[in-house]
């Protein structure tokens, strides 16, 4: 078990492996073995039909079968047990139809379009639904984006975070509502769900955004200067026109305590607190840090580093260590509440979770989880510590969990990608000094290095 004893600041040489130069593109047969694995699933479930919902912020779901997101519109996927496979589109999403990575047949829905968009062709969601293929008496899935338990209610089985409209649609076109059944968890639960285990083609897809942003990360602690503004800092970020999962956020001072909210022409000065984030499909890395040289900048001194960054940094390490094929991510949450508990550092969310297209997929990290890590899996460490008075750190950064299976095939299809996290692993090893298992890949170019002093350029803390 790492301690604070045996951590140490000192000088560390990142790896210089900049922005990816291509993306990966998941091929046909991926999709149409992820459909044939959910209609097997379907009929476990007794299922007719899945409708899967998506929107510009839950769309992870609908891509992971088709390919495409509707942006700003909403959308409805319907999948049965043998035959087409059906999408209902608003008005300027309908021609993605074409560009799907599986045969779908697109139907235009103008309830799903922008308001006062013209209705020209206005016809029910009932309607919809059964040009789109659903029939009286059906029992249909339904998927959305949250996961639902007990806790909600003894049905809720029957509770959606799909709209209403569109769930009163439904339930007309499958003649009453309790037709229509939650499995959410079908895709997004984990260990077990659809989309909680993926191959090398989506893991070699996913790295491509998770690099960026961590990239973008590096480019913006290079770049920052007091006296610059939140947005001065951010202008240095490349996205490369890839969907973000997470607005792009950037503060300091003062509105490092106001929330989520955007960069702005707030300046930040020595002595201030930092925050850098950027998150596009398949990661997120995050740096939270003094905008200072050394303790003398920082309110508190040598307290923010001996008292709070050194006790969080030791549990960010034991937590990559720890994690790895077969490990309960019950004991993790364990780990994490022994070593850093929340009564005293002020964290609250899960200490870690999966994530895909979303930041957030879900998390099976917490109290009594009896979820055991596999191979397939992509993770982000997360662990938020507040403190009312000082600087508190923050490292969030993203892995994938692969067997040798797994690894080797990276290694054949795409030896970038596979160079790229190897070199990542060798710089944790080498100079951070982390012992991980051989199936931690990690996805970010910082990855597990965090220097507290924005200013002192080539430094972070290590294990002695």
């Amino acid at each position: 078990m790492i301690t604070v004893k045996d951590l140490e600041y000192r000088s560390v040489q990142l790896p210089e492996l900049g922005f990816p130069a291509e993306k990966p593109v998941v091929p046909e047969e991926v999709f149409r073995a992820r459909l044939e694995k959910l209609r097997q699933a379907m009929a476990g479930r007794e299922l007719d039909a899945v409708v899967i919902y998506a929107d510009r912020e839950h769309y992870g779901s609908f891509k992971f079968y088709t390919g495409v997101d509707p942006r700003f519109e909403e959308a409805l996927l319907f999948i049965y047990q043998e035959g087409d496979v059906f999408c209902a589109l608003g008005n300027e999403c309908l021609n993605l139809a074409e560009t799907a990575r599986i045969p779908i047949t697109g139907v235009l829905c103008q309830c799903l379009s922008l308001p006062n968009q013209p209705m020209d062709e206005f016809v029910s969601v009932e309607h919809t639904a059964k040009q789109c293929g659903i029939k009286h008496g059906m029992k249909i899935g339904l998927v959305d984006w949250k996961l639902m338990s007990s806790k909600h209610g003894k049905d809720f089985r029957a509770i959606s975070g799909m709209p209403e409209y569109l769930v009163t649609g439904l339930a007309a076109a499958a003649g009453r509502r309790e037709q229509l059944v939650n499995v959410t968890d079908m895709l997004i639960a984990a260990p077990d769900g659809l989309r909680c285990r993926i191959g090398a083609e989506a893991a070699a897809e996913l790295e491509f955004g998770a690099a960026s942003a961590s990239e973008s990360v590096l480019r913006m602690l290079e770049h920052v200067q007091p006296g610059m503004s939140e947005r001065e800092i951010v202008s240095v970020i490349q996205t490369w026109g890839q969907p973000v999962s997470c607005h792009p956020y950037v503060v300091g001072g003062v509105n490092t305590r106001r929330g989520l909210i955007s960069p702005s022409d707030h300046k930040v000065e020595l002595g201030d607190e930092l925050v850098v984030s950027v998150g596009l499909e398949g990661g997120l890395t995050c740096r939270h840090v003094a905008l200072a040289r050394d303790s003398s900048d920082v309110k508190g001194g040598e307290h923010f580093m001996e008292n709070i960054a050194k006790p969080y940094i030791a549990a960010c390490f034991n937590w990559l260590e720890m994690i790895g094929i077969g490990v309960s991510c019950g004991d993790i949450y364990t780990m994490i509440q022994t070593q850093f508990p929340k009564e005293k550092y002020g964290w609250s969310l899960n200490p870690g979770h999966m994530i895909g297209y979303e930041e957030w997929m879900c998390s099976p990290i917490y109290e009594g989880s009896e979820a055991l890590i596999q191979s397939g899996m992509m993770f982000q460490l997360d662990i938020i510590p507040t403190d009312p008075e000082y600087c508190t750190p923050n490292v969030e950064d993203g892995l994938l969990i692969a067997d040798e299976s797994l690894r080797s095939r990276i290694q054949k299809l795409y030896p970038q990608v596979y160079q790229r996290m190897m070199a990542r692993r060798a710089f944790a090893e080498e100079q951070l000094g982390l012992k991980l298992k051989p199936e931690v890949l990690p996805l970010s170019n910082c990855f597990g290095c965090y220097n507290p002093y924005a200013l002192q350029k080539g430094m972070a803390i290590a294990i002695r």
